[in-house]
């Protein structure tokens, strides 16, 4: 950690990032700010969102219970929901959505966690997202649905999944160059 990162910050950090939620307690304990930002990278990373990535579902609870802020976001706009559709932890999944994260907040080129669940082929997090909620025919930045990032992925079972809960089964028209 830098020099500029509180000590009880570098030791929650730390915490999460090791999954060890007694650790997590201490730190927390002792002042650290259960959104402090990693510094060490330029992502910036809160507790919550290391924990998420990492899997860590009871460091993820022992967080929300503490006051973690379930929609702040790292570099790109991501958030702790994201990470975990990312690193395809469904656990941490449900852990956030059912302590209520948004289903489709978006990065900051418009992609949602189900179009990530959706190019990874994972159908139990796609399952989960459509059944709390998720526009399955939300756009990305370049127009892209979740259908779309399944069929770029090859995801054929996942695409067709989507076009039933109500995705545009199409690719989207090409922006005619300048």
């Amino acid at each position: 950690m830098t020099d500029d990162m509180e000590p009880n910050s570098e030791q929650l950090l730390k915490a999460t990032c090791d999954g060890d939620a007694r650790a997590v307690s201490v730190a927390l304990a002792l002042g650290a700010s259960v959104d402090c930002t990693d510094t060490t990278n330029d992502f910036g990373a809160t507790p919550l969102i290391c924990a998420a990535t990492d899997g860590h579902v009871e460091v993820v609870q022992l967080l929300l219970a503490n006051g973690a802020d379930i929609e702040r976001r790292a570099k790109y706009g991501i958030s702790a929901l994201y990470q975990a559709v990312s690193w395809e932890r469904p656990e941490v999944v449900q852990t956030l959505l059912y302590s209520g994260a948004n289903v489709d907040g978006v990065s900051s080129d418009g992609t949602t966690p189900l179009m990530i669940a959706a190019a990874r082929g994972n159908l139990e997090i796609v399952r989960f997202l459509l059944a709390h909620g998720a526009a399955p025919d939300s756009r990305d930045d370049h127009g892209w649905n979740s259908w779309v990032w399944a069929m770029d992925k090859g995801e054929e079972e996942i695409a067709q999944f989507l076009a039933v809960a109500g995705a545009t089964a199409a690719f989207p028209e090409k922006v005619p160059d300048a």
